[in-house]
């Protein structure tokens, strides 16, 4: 399961029912974007892969989850008509680095569940769109196909 939270506010939580690439498109209220000039986009995974423990490469043994394609934000008001727009719901994560440590299945032994195994890629664990931008849509995958 994917959870998208905006400004720690709202978000959509979307299962992820296979490895297809898929297409999300989220409105998001001015309100919870908050007066400040930047706002924290987060992605959220509540597991990880490890290819080799999979069978997809006998060699891969990083710690998995989604693979982010494409990431658009733009003003709602700019944008017009978008056609298969989700309203953004409250939602909730625990802060950085607290999330509760669950086993992985198929992750290396010893490892746990992280928030930093759980972004859309290494380094990017937050995405800082302007305050006043409002349509983020995201193409993701959670890649490579199992």
């Amino acid at each position: 399961m994917l959870t998208v939270a905006i400004g720690g506010k709202s978000g959509l939580v979307v299962p992820i029912e296979n490895s297809e690439v898929f297409l999300k498109k989220i409105r998001v209220k001015a309100a919870d974007l908050g007066d400040q000039e930047w706002v924290d986009l987060r992605l959220s995974m509540n597991q990880s892969f490890v290819p080799k423990a999979k069978g997809i490469n006998a060699t891969d043994d990083r710690e998995l989850g989604l693979m982010v394609y494409h990431l658009y934000v733009g003003e709602a008001d700019k944008l017009g008509n978008v056609p298969n727009v989700v309203d953004a719901t409250p939602v909730s994560l625990p802060p950085m680095g607290t999330a509760s440590p669950a086993p992985v299945p198929g992750a290396k032994p010893g490892t746990k569940s992280s928030p930093a195994a759980q972004t859309a890629s290494p380094g990017a664990k937050t995405a800082s769109p302007a305050a006043k931008l409002a349509s983020p849509a995201a193409k993701a995958s959670p890649s490579p196909k199992r």
